[in-house]
């Protein structure tokens, strides 16, 4: 599918209208993801080698600081516009200093509400960071709902979550899955340097690895 196919969003904050500046084509590098359809013919790394769907731990309320259903604001990971973003700051940052199990700060994201919206904030979730790391948007004002950030999956499990691949298998991801350089800035295609982790996130990315 050429990118001029890919049905457009607005972006935040922009009215509903057609200019081209308020436009914007999603990243299409994951399987499932608003405004963008794929079938199982899209994974060519192997429907066993993609990650599908997960579980979460989830919330209605917003401003949650409960590190597994919470999101906070952390700037560091790059700028308005997601370009060079770094999921590392979130990874190292988004921890009070006094308590591990709690976010520094909170934001207006209810992660597992709003589910029909389809905002990544709110439901969604990355191969990136480890099963129940953090989740961090980029500023959390008004609009975090809206904003890019990293979201992994997480679960009231010890020491992992589960996942659904794209076979139809069901799989346990334990915490300390590879996920290559944390400190690298995100790609929308081709190879993840997130290692296992960020392979199965991806259907054609150019990845068969398994952590199975």
């Amino acid at each position: 599918m050429r990118g001029s196919e890919i049905p457009q969003a607005y972006r935040p904050g922009a009215s509903d209208d057609s200019t081209p500046g308020n436009l914007v084509i999603p990243d299409s590098r994951g399987l499932i993801m608003p405004r963008l359809w794929k079938n199982i013919s899209a994974c060519s790394d192997g429907t066993s080698n993609t990650v599908a769907v997960s579980e979460a731990a989830t919330s209605g309320v917003r401003d949650l600081l409960d590190i597994k259903r919470g999101v906070v604001g952390v700037p560091a990971m790059g700028d308005s516009n997601a370009i060079e973003s770094n999921p590392n700051p979130c990874f190292t940052g988004a921890r009070s200093a006094t308590d591990r199990n709690t976010l520094a700060g909170g934001s207006l994201v209810t992660r597992g509400g709003f589910i029909a919206d389809g905002r990544s904030a709110n439901t969604c979730f990355q191969t990136i960071l480890p099963p129940n790391s953090p989740a961090c948007v980029w500023r959390a004002d008004g609009a975090a709902p809206e904003r890019w950030g990293v979201f992994p999956p997480n679960s009231y499990h010890t020491g992992g979550v589960n996942v659904g691949l794209a076979d139809g298998s069901v799989q346990f991801i334990s915490d300390t899955v590879d996920c290559g350089v944390i400190d690298s800035n995100a790609v929308s295609n081709g190879t993840s340097p997130y290692g296992a982790w960020g392979a199965l996130g991806s259907p054609s990315g150019g990845e068969s690895k398994s952590v199975l």
